[in-house]
């Protein structure tokens, strides 16, 4: 099972914990409570992914190497256009209409 962190001063312990049991980890940000931890944090997660007891999340996508390159850009990209048929199809909001039917929603909006 793959673990997926976003590193704080709480969650870096059981990163290391898990690292030090060979465990598959994925890493998506460093985010701290407190900014001055920052630097220790990122610190902490360069020693582990350059064990190799890590990985960047976004390095295992080809996808998203744009967004690693140019970080800056990503508020640029269309996302949601990109990945609408897949939630439509995946949580099948076609199928919501005629589920709940539109007056029955209505009914209950108006109570």
């Amino acid at each position: 099972m793959v673990r997926i962190f976003v590193i704080t001063e709480l969650s870096v312990f059981r990163l290391l914990l898990l690292a030090a049991l060979g465990r598959e980890i994925l890493i998506l940000h460093i985010d701290p409570f407190l900014p001055h931890t920052k630097e220790i944090l990122q610190r902490i997660v360069a020693a582990v992914v350059h064990g190799g007891r890590a990985t960047w999340a976004i390095d295992t996508m080809d996808e998203l190497r744009r967004v690693k390159d140019y970080p800056g850009r990503a508020v640029l990209y269309n996302v949601f256009g990109e990945i609408e048929p897949w939630q439509n199809d995946y949580f099948g909001f076609a199928e919501a209409d005629r589920t709940a039917g539109r007056g029955e929603f209505h009914r209950v909006a108006q109570q």
